[in-house]
């Protein structure tokens, strides 16, 4: 048998430096269950355990394991790279954590990469190549990027199993090497219909991403950088506005053509201003994929985009043509915002949980009638002044999640409407709970077990009690041990001063530091001499 340091040896000549760690994980479970790898089988290649197959998470506790290093698995065996570049540092830094550490949500919403389908990829001549070189294939990490539909070293569109195999493919996580034809047999389908301008198109996108994911893309490339050098080409900082806009469009779609742009890379009317920088409030695009498709559309390469960027910042600085009255309304909207914020909690906790609910309500019954809307167009309907300044303001997190991708919104929308019809059953019932309590039990503690009681313990009723304003209402209508012996003691001593006024009962200095049997003690003898004021 070999030794530990002999097998880890033998796993790091094993991963190929192309190959997609997830898929690798996959193929190595399966050799070890049919008795063919080099190391037993242990956690890090438990398949219920897998890292994802898009962003995939936990690396550093598997490569730790295994004795490798973390930093030369991402960078060589995942995409992350391809991503980092469109990111600030600070979200960069998450991305990384990601990667090593616990999943962080959110992390594709930033990526811009929600709109795109994934799918299990491959291009048959690599496939060829991997089996003539290493006698067996495995699954490549550029294929299975996001948005990615064409092989740029062989210039062919990229294959995938029919949508039936593909799913039961995942599914019962057998055969995971990838193969020439169908699980059923049949032959592999293109993953995208592609006509001459789509393959150059798709051809340059993944030639452009993976030298992102290899690190050998210029230095000065960034999200930041190519708003900059886009937005120049086309004049945003002469004139900005729609005028630019249309402009990058009419471009884009000269050289790639509308359904490409529509349905390869998932271009939308916000795109457009996003990656011209005409407007600033929706904030930059930072999905690699679409900002390389602009690369493409306006510069042709990455190097056409390094001219383009000194020429941008060689130009001297020239005064925009904007309103004023833009100006104001823009800073008008800000300091509305953060008064919103202000306002909003300054109100009571009943009070936000109405709004918090009401604003979820009215997104919810909108997406249900209009599962096709998007983020811009939410702003226009009727009711959504409070609702969209809430969501926007408060929060923006259960937003991003319920309206970047349209498929599967309508179960996202049943489940979250359940949720907000608990949400305002839980908001009457606390309160009534609380009166309920002191009125047939005044003596008793107001305990949060009797607040919740006939809450049905269903999933959507576990998940809003997790509700940050319904834990601040149990904690505000319940009792600790000291309120319930306070509320007591205010109320039997101002009925004792009422009708006893010289009686040392009436201060409630005398109830006061006493253990709850001492206490209880102590309101009996008082019950005894002071019978009129005695609590029932």
């Amino acid at each position: 048998m070999l030794g530990s340091s002999d097998g880890l040896q033998l796993f790091s000549m094993d991963i190929k430096s192309e190959e997609d760690i997830t898929g690798y994980v996959l193929r190595e479970s399966t050799d070890r269950r049919q008795g063919r790898g080099f190391l037993k089988a242990d956690g890090a290649f438990d398949p219920a355990k897998k890292p994802g197959w898009v962003l995939p998470s936990n690396l550093g506790s598997m490569t730790e394991k295994l004795g490798l290093n973390f930093r030369e698995i991402a960078v060589n065996n995942t995409r992350v790279q391809a991503y980092e570049w469109c990111l600030n540092s600070e979200d960069a830094s998450a991305l990384w954590e990601h990667y090593e550490g616990r999943a962080k949500p959110g992390m594709a919403a930033k990526l811009g990469i929600l709109g795109f389908r994934g799918r299990l990829a491959l291009c048959p001549d690599c496939l060829e190549a991997d089996q003539s070189s290493h006698g067996y294939t495995f699954w490549r990490r550029l294929p299975l990027m996001p948005g990615i539909s064409a092989c740029h070293m062989h210039q062919r569109v990229l294959m995938t199993f029919c949508d039936a195999c593909e799913a039961g493919h995942r599914r019962l996580k057998s055969n995971w090497h990838p193969t020439m034809e169908c699980l059923c047999g049949g032959s592999l389908k293109p993953v995208a219909d592609l006509d001459d301008k789509g393959m150059l198109m798709s051809i340059s996108l993944s030639s452009m991403i993976d030298k992102t994911m290899r690190g050998q893309q210029p230095s000065e490339l960034s999200a930041e950088a190519v708003t900059k050098a886009i937005g120049y080409e086309f004049g945003a900082h002469l004139h900005g506005g729609k005028a630019a806009d249309n402009l990058l469009a009419e471009a884009v779609y000269a050289k790639v053509g509308y359904e490409n742009v529509r349905e390869l890379v998932n271009f939308r009317g916000h795109t457009f201003s996003r990656l011209a920088g005409t407007r600033p409030g929706l904030g930059l695009l930072r999905c690699p994929i679409q900002l390389l498709l602009g690369v493409y559309a306006v510069f042709e390469d990455l190097d056409g985009f390094s001219v383009a960027l000194k020429t941008a910042n060689e130009a001297p600085p020239v005064e925009q043509m904007k309103d004023a009255s833009s100006d104001r309304r823009l800073g008008n909207r800000a300091r509305r915002g953060a008064k919103f914020v202000a306002w909003y909690m300054s109100l009571a906790i009943e009070e936000r949980l109405t709004i918090k609910t009401a604003s979820r309500r009215w997104l919810l019954e909108t997406l249900k009638d209009n599962l096709g809307i998007i983020r811009s167009e939410l702003y226009d309907c009727e009711g959504s002044n409070t609702p969209m300044r809430y969501l926007k303001h408060i929060e923006p997190e259960w937003l991003d999640y319920m309206v970047p991708k349209v498929n599967g919104i309508r179960w996202r929308v049943s489940t979250e409407m359940e949720l907000v019809e608990r949400l305002e059953e839980l908001s009457l019932h606390i309160p009534q709970r609380q009166a309920l309590s002191l009125k047939v039990h005044p003596m008793h503690r107001v305990s949060k077990t009797f607040l919740l009681a006939g809450i049905p313990s269903e999933s959507t009723g576990s998940k809003a009690l997790e509700s940050p304003e319904i834990l601040q209402m149990l904690d505000k209508y319940s009792e600790t041990v000291e309120q319930r012996q306070q509320r007591i003691t205010n109320d039997f001593c101002a009925g004792v001063r009422a009708v006893y006024p010289d009686s040392p009962y009436g201060d409630e200095h005398t109830f006061t530091n006493l253990t709850p049997a001492s206490f209880s003690k102590r309101m009996q003898n008082g019950a005894k001499q002071c019978p009129l004021a005695a609590l029932k």
